[in-house]
C-alpha cells in the first residue's frame, strides 16, 4: 500500500462514504482512506456533507500510512493555503490637531502683561 500512496503524495479519489467525524475516500479499488473532518476544510464545518457529497471526485494528500491496519489518513485541507485572517486591530490615531500657540505664539512672546 506505501508504495502506492506514500506519505506526502497527492491523489485523486471518490468520495464513497459520509459519516459524521469524515468522509471515506477511495483511491484505489478496494483501497480506502478517511479524511478526518478537521481535515477537509480549513473553515469550521458541522458536518461533511456540508461541502462534500457522495460520488464526487477529489484530490487529497496521503497524510498517514498504517500498514499493519489497513488504513489512510487522508487531508484536503492541506492541498489549500490557510485564508489569511484580516487583523481585527485598530489604527494609530494621528495627531492632527493643532494648539493655538502653534498659530500665534510668535505673537505672544512680544506682549507682556501691563498689569503689575
Amino acid at each position: 500500500m506505501s508504495e502506492k500512496a506514500s506519505v506526502g503524495s497527492v491523489l485523486e479519489g471518490k468520495v464513497v462514504r459520509l459519516v459524521t467525524f469524515g468522509a471515506f475516500v477511495e483511491i484505489f479499488p478496494g483501497v480506502e482512506g478517511l479524511v478526518h473532518i478537521s481535515q477537509i476544510s480549513h473553515q469550521h464545518i458541522g458536518t461533511p456533507q456540508e461541502v462534500l457529497s457522495e460520488g464526487e471526485t477529489i484530490e487529497v494528500k496521503v497524510l498517514e500510512v498504517n500498514e499493519a491496519d489497513k488504513r489512510l489518513s487522508l487531508s484536503i485541507k492541506d492541498l489549500h493555503d490557510a485564508p489569511v485572517e484580516e487583523a481585527d486591530y485598530e489604527l494609530p490615531e494621528e495627531n492632527t490637531g493643532f494648539q493655538m500657540s502653534d498659530l500665534i505664539g510668535d505673537k505672544l512672546k512680544g506682549l507682556q502683561n501691563d498689569d503689575k
